[in-house]
């Protein structure tokens, strides 16, 4: 039975050897505070007696390493057939993302769908795309992004939002996705992203079967899960309740998939390492890079003559995972005189710091306001620049008469597309080796553009950079064969979940027709007695002046697949006092007689407990 209701979170298991805390506790003075044994090897936390540990071992004292299995991820190029020639039919392609290009300032994951949006369409596939904000736009009324959109061959739908949120903001919106495609069934293919849990419930809608959605394929694309982003990248403290339902979506929506694809090694081993659920159909490709972003050569020979530097760009949103904080701390570094000193002439090429990049969160306040004030001490010009779309933003640093160096040195990274845009035009830039930036870039080019993600590593390579300029390093492959695998993996899927159906669809016939209609009325009469073995269930819900949130109450246990001659509703109304209650109830009246449910209005409020009491009395379950 599908109900969109909270997911759990992920318990946590203590295993617990009594024998020896019992022992501990006789030894030890009431007042004493309870030792772990063994200190918990060094492997975990001790808390009150009990050994909390790390994500890799097990065990009462932590000593047990979880050993898995060594997963290989191959990319998408490596399960191609080796020959195959392009389909003639359009493929039905849904998007369902939490950015795009146009409404919102977007970051990877926007330009990552919206590329493919584009890329898709220009091969002549049907692609819409689902933006879960809904019909919102920071950047003018969204109904001219829906014409924008319209006028290149795509459709832009705005996920709807009813008006009273009755689940949190995340649960919510990955309900009505599933709503939506239970009204449009229409999609081959559908994309959904691994950040919020968007494609949670419809993913589990379609592991339980739902028939609308059975012909589809699915997969979720690595961008970032939203702890690590946030406990990892930025070092923030995982408080609230939302974050740890957000986790368990995200796990769920990934081992629940068709595919998995990560544009990175390093999030899939990242993943294993942290326990996440592994999905067999796991596989690693590049985000496709817009054209606007290509290099018409397709592949530069070679690095090319150093480029001067005497301005230091940091690209990226002004955040702690991203490197704000060890930029502005190497700038510090630099600056300082007895420290200048050591590096001689390339600190006076120095002329002027810009931060390029939307403001986040960094140490309780905006981005754009820690850097003023770190900036106050560094008497050198610098500004900042958050209003840059993409391409004004890579025209900034493309021309090489103004000694501008891209400097990207994230704490960690799945796959930025900083990086990948850099390395196709020959912007010059320096980037932390970190998660799957090394992916990104010619291994030749390692030396010349990847540092370790160090503060004393910063400094020295901007320190260098500044001395003697900087070669635009290479990308590590092309963006056009890129692009021609990922379209080739469309209709391979395409090709692979028509099989699929095929096969089981030839293992269900039982010979002629007269069989076939045999075994369709045995199926029927089947059907019919397992619906009177099945349970009669009986759902009581207690009321008190929510009118607004009533009806979608009610239309969750509306919404079940259970067979409606199997379960009723009882709602008990508590004497409710707000006016507009009355007038809801009697709303409901009719649709429930049809159901053969139950209003009950209580004269006298009873409250809670009582209220749940006196509505069982009018169960038939």
């Amino acid at each position: 039975m599908f109900c969109p209701l909270a997911p759990r979170a992920l318990p946590v298991v203590l295993l617990v050897a009594m024998c020896s805390l019992k022992a501990q506790a006789a030894a030890q003075s009431p007042d004493a505070p309870l030792l772990c044994l063994n200190s918990c090897s060094g492997n975990g936390e001790c808390v009150k007696g009990v050994c909390l540990c790390m994500s890799t071992y097990t065990g009462v004292d932590c000593s047990t390493e979880i050993i898995r299995a060594k997963q290989t991820f191959p990319s998408l190029a490596e399960i191609l057939p080796e020959t195959s020639a392009p389909s003639s039919t359009s493929l039905k392609v849904l998007l369902v993302t939490t950015e795009v290009v146009g409404p919102v300032s977007n970051g990877g994951i926007g330009t990552a769908y919206t590329t493919m949006a584009h890329t898709l369409r220009a091969a002549g596939h049907l692609v819409t795309i689902l933006f879960t904000m809904g019909p919102v736009s920071q950047h003018g009324p969204f109904e001219d992004w829906v014409k924008h959109y319209a006028e290149q061959g795509i459709e832009l739908v705005g996920l709807y939002h009813p008006p009273v949120r009755y689940l949190p903001r995340h649960m919510l919106e990955s309900y009505e996705v599933s709503r939506f495609l239970r009204d449009r069934p229409e999609f081959d293919i559908v994309h959904f992203h691994d950040y919020q849990g968007a494609g949670y419930y419809s993913l589990l809608a379609k592991h339980q079967g739902y028939p609308e959605l059975a012909n589809m394929t699915t997969v979720v694309g690595l961008h970032g899960p939203n702890l690590w982003a946030k406990s990892v990248g930025n070092q923030e403290t995982i408080d609230r309740i939302g974050d740890l339902e957000m986790d368990f979506m995200e796990r769920k929506s990934v081992e629940l998939a068709d595919h998995v694809i990560s544009p990175s090694r390093y999030l899939l081993e990242w993943m294993g390492r942290e326990g996440w659920p592994a999905n067999p159909n796991s596989f690693v490709q590049p985000n496709v890079l817009p054209l606007s972003d290509r290099n018409a050569a397709e592949l530069r020979t070679s690095a090319g003559d150093p480029q001067a530097v005497r301005e230091l760009v940091f690209f990226a949103r002004m955040e702690t995972r991203k490197g704000v904080v060890v930029f502005c701390d190497a700038i510090d570094q630099l600056l300082r005189p007895q420290v200048a000193g050591l590096y001689g002439s390339s600190i006076k090429n120095l002329e002027k710091i810009t931060f390029l990049g939307r403001a986040a969160m960094v140490q309780g306040m905006l981005g754009d306001r820690y850097v003023q004030e770190r900036a106050q001490k560094w008497g050198i010009p610098w500004k900042v620049i958050s209003r840059m779309g993409p391409a004004e933003a890579k025209a900034y640093l493309a021309d090489p008469a103004t000694g501008r160096l891209a400097v990207i040195p994230s704490r960690i990274e799945n796959s930025p597309y900083t990086v990948y845009e850099c390395a196709e035009l020959g912007i010059p830039f320096i980037a932390s080796s970190v998660g799957g930036v090394p992916d990104l870039v010619l291994t030749e080019d390692h030396s010349e553009a990847l540092f370790d993600p160090t503060l004393d590593a910063l400094v020295g390579r901007l320190s260098k950079a500044l001395a003697d300029g900087v070669r635009p390093a290479r990308p590590a492959f092309g963006a056009n064969l890129n692009e021609q695998v990922w379209l080739r993996w469309h209709e391979h899927a395409k090709s692979q979940k028509a099989a699929q159906l095929a096969a089981a669809a030839s293992t269900e016939e039982k010979g002629g027709e007269d069989v076939v209609e045999d075994v369709a009325e045995e199926g029927a009469k089947v059907a019919t007695s397992a619906n009177e073995e099945m349970p009669f269930v009986s759902v009581v819900m207690t009321h008190f002046n929510r009118p607004h949130l009533l009806k979608w109450a009610v239309e969750s246990v509306q919404l079940q697949d259970y067979p409606a001659e199997r379960y009723e509703l009882v709602l008990f109304d508590d004497a409710s006092t707000a006016p507009a209650v009355a007038a809801a109830l009697d709303a409901m009246e009719e649709d429930f007689l049809a159901r053969g449910w139950t209003i009950v209005r209580s004269k006298e409020n009873v409250y809670l407990g009582a209220a749940r009491n006196k509505a069982v009395k009018s169960t038939k379950g």
